[in-house]
């Protein structure tokens, strides 16, 4: 049986008034529940972050000590090496430590690869005369030669070993070499040939000295080719035509021994003292100076070891990759980075 119950207008509002209050009740309580759990997600994220950044502390340290490894090992590298440098580095004075040690380690670099190029040049000059009191005397010989006609001294060292060599034990060695070797620099000067020209007509008669007699290919071909003349020069020191020295050549009955003698007597009437003019030239001018600074550096080089400096900073640097300081290094880089990826 059902029930029907009437409320009074002043009970409906209230009754409504208290499903308001409830209502109102349930939206505070369900915004509390929603502020606590944002609470708690923040307290989650806070700590989240803490311990990442706790991290990063951590591998910082690490990377910190493996750079501080690597810095150990170079500063102790390089302290034993300047070490060695002594005074030498102290006659740079300040205009070399104003250059900044980029430009220090340019000039080093220069100074190294010219003292070990003139190095070897004296040591090949040691072996070529037989012995290191006459390779000092060649190097000089050809220094003063050089300076003489403003033609590069390496060049001329270069290719008086060769010359030196292939005239042992023939008759030609010795005085009569360097007077054959002279004769043809500074006819060469004195024409203004070029230092590649110079050594090509050097490399032509040394190839004839080896061989022990003069062919037509040697003398007109490579020779005269480089040295405009020559093969004219020798046929009238010789006292024969043009035509019969082709003869001659092609019979094989030209004597290195007997005809680089006369082309040098040829050469000496031609050149005189028109070599030296070769000085005034700005190729002359500019191999002179080089020669000059080559042998400063040289000098500087052999006195102060430069070449020992930059061996030790080669071999300290690849103690350094040989013991894995550079892969700490980038493993310590890797290892860093932004928290939570």
């Amino acid at each position: 049986m059902a029930i029907n119950i009437k409320f009074t207008a002043q009970e409906i509002e209230v009754i409504n008034s208290l499903k308001k209050q409830g209502e109102a009740t349930a939206a505070l309580v369900q915004k509390n529940i929603e502020l606590a759990q944002s609470y708690s997600k923040a307290d989650a994220e806070a700590k989240f972050w803490s311990r990442g950044l706790e991290r990063q502390r951590k591998e910082m340290a690490v990377f910190k000590k493996d750079v501080s490894d690597v810095a150990s090992t170079l500063i102790g590298m390089q302290s034993g090496a300047l070490g060695g440098l002594g005074g030498a580095v102290g006659g740079l004075g300040g205009a070399a430590i104003g250059a900044g040690l980029d430009g220090l380690l340019a000039v080093g670099k220069e100074i190294s690869s010219t003292t070990e190029k003139y190095n070897r040049l004296q040591m090949a000059l040691d072996t070529a005369t037989g012995s290191t009191i006459k390779g000092a005397e060649a190097f000089s010989f050809v220094t003063s030669l050089a300076r003489q006609t403003g033609l590069r001294i390496d060049d001329l060292a270069d290719s008086y070993k060769g010359f030196t060599a292939a005239s042992r034990g023939t008759k030609l060695e010795g005085k009569e070499t360097e007077r054959i070797f002279t004769s043809i620099v500074k006819a060469g000067s004195a024409m203004m040939l070029s230092n590649e020209q110079v050594k090509g007509s050097l490399l032509a008669v040394s190839q004839m000295m080896s061989k022990g007699n003069v062919q037509a290919e040697e003398l007109r071909g490579q020779l005269s080719e480089r040295l405009p003349g020559a093969f004219n020069i020798l046929a009238q020191e010789m006292g024969v035509t043009t035509a019969q020295l082709n003869d001659l050549l092609k019979a094989g009955a030209v004597l290195s021994e007997d005809a680089l003698p006369k082309l040098a007597n040829g050469l000496d009437k031609i050149s005189k003292d028109q070599y030296a003019k070769n000085l005034e030239t700005t190729t002359g001018a500019m191999n002179n100076l080089r020669n000059e600074v080559d042998l400063m550096l040289t000098s500087f080089g052999r006195e102060s070891n430069i070449n020992g400096f930059f061996a030790s900073i080669l071999n300290g640097a690849a103690s350094v990759v040989r013991g894995g300081y550079l892969e700490k290094i980038a493993d310590s880089i890797l290892r860093i980075s932004p928290v939570g990826i």
